[in-house]
């Protein structure tokens, strides 16, 4: 979930939402050193949301879609992952 600048709650509870972050890590919400908490939601108007090594994907897709669409989604979502995140060799 996350709130707009005017206050709105942006949250959609029927969609699939994608996650990637590091093996060593809980999840993407985590407690900043100063003792705040970080929850990683993207902004309404974006579908992503990176920082801190971790990847929030809000997809249109719901359970209702065809099982195909969202498996060529989430293999996309992985590449897009993989160009992020992976060292690149020059």
């Amino acid at each position: 979930m996350e709130f707009n600048e005017e206050g709105e709650l942006n949250c959609y509870l029927d969609k699939i939402q994608f996650y990637a972050f590091p093996a060593n890590v809980d999840g993407p919400n985590f407690y900043r050193l100063d003792g705040t908490l970080s929850v990683m939601y993207p902004e309404a108007r974006k579908k992503i949301c990176i920082a801190d090594n971790r990847i929030v994907y809000n997809t249109s897709l719901t359970m209702k879609d065809e099982p195909e669409d969202i498996v060529n989604t989430f293999l996309s979502f992985i590449e897009q992952v993989e160009q992020i995140s992976c060292p690149r060799v020059y």
